[in-house]
């Protein structure tokens, strides 16, 4: 983004949302499975393949604790994050 392009974000700028959705998505993910289940195997099945929520919402919320951690230690490094100046990996 042109305004802000360079600088530094706060690390909740993106960890709050991202926790929010990560939440939401295991919570969301119990009663579906309580009910498919319910319906049969092959329901079951169905839905686990369908929606996988059961495995997106932990694999985000450990996206965003990598992230969250990530950018806890460059912080303390004192380095800057994302900026123009950061070498390229090699």
């Amino acid at each position: 983004m042109l305004i802000v392009g360079g600088r530094d974000d706060p690390i909740a700028a993106a960890a709050v949302p991202d926790g929010a959705v990560a939440a939401m998505l295991c919570f969301a993910a119990v009663p579906l499975l309580l009910d498919s289940a319910q319906l049969g195997t092959a329901r079951f099945v169905e839905t686990v393949i369908t929606f996988p929520c059961w495995f997106w919402g932990p694999a985000l919320a450990l996206a965003v604790w990598g992230y969250v951690g990530h950018r806890r230690g460059l912080a303390e490094a004192g380095a800057s994050v994302g900026g123009a100046d950061d070498p390229v990996p090699a």
